[in-house]
């Protein structure tokens, strides 16, 4: 598995950030690459292969939470990002990432939202 990364220069350091991309083979990855590249000039996206792929927070945040990594939701495909926390002693809330911006999904096993990949 390859996913597609961007990478934008930090205060002291490059930082990474995960498009929500994936592919089974290069050439489909770097097909997508160049495509998020026609569509966002000025960024940088690169290519990496999943061989000795550490564990991300959204990875992190699926296992504590249970939290599915990938969503459907009113037809966009949604991935996990980050949390929302609550006052105590309320849970958190899972936030997604989808086309067009971030959005906290109170109910993922509402039956509008469709779960991709868990």
């Amino acid at each position: 598995m390859y996913r597609i990364m961007a990478i934008f220069k930090g205060i002291n350091e490059l930082k990474q950030v995960e498009t929500g991309y994936e592919a089974s083979d290069i050439d489909e990855a770097d097909r997508i690459r160049n495509q998020l590249l026609d569509l966002n000039p000025g960024m940088n996206f690169v290519v990496f292969g999943d061989e000795k792929r550490e564990e991300t927070y959204a990875d992190r945040l699926h296992k504590e939470y249970g939290w599915p990594r990938k969503i459907r939701m009113s037809g966009y495909e949604g991935y996990l990002k980050d949390i929302q926390p609550l006052i105590f002693p309320e849970p958190p809330l899972p936030i997604y990432r989808f086309p067009g911006g971030e959005r906290v999904v109170p109910d993922w096993n509402a039956r509008y939202v469709e779960v991709l990949m868990d």
